[in-house]
């Protein structure tokens, strides 16, 4: 176990395997969506749009916070 700037961090133990598939794709991340993949043929996004309402979540939290404070 590691500690850095408040964070644990807990290594886990991974065994590849073997595979006859040869798949892969790249991943990106993103501001508008979270992760965009590109397989070769197709792109895929993950959480497209999600960082809407994390800003709202975030604004909400920041207002209850300066209530909390005055």
């Amino acid at each position: 176990m590691t500690k850095n700037a408040g964070k644990a961090v807990f290594p886990k133990e991974f065994k590849p395997e073997n595979s006859l598939s040869q798949s892969i794709i790249a991943l990106d991340p993103g501001v508008c969506s979270f992760l965009t993949g590109f397989d070769g043929e197709k792109f895929i996004d993950i959480g497209n749009g999600d960082i809407t309402r994390i800003f709202r979540l975030a604004q909400h939290i920041d207002r209850l916070i300066s209530k909390k404070l005055r």
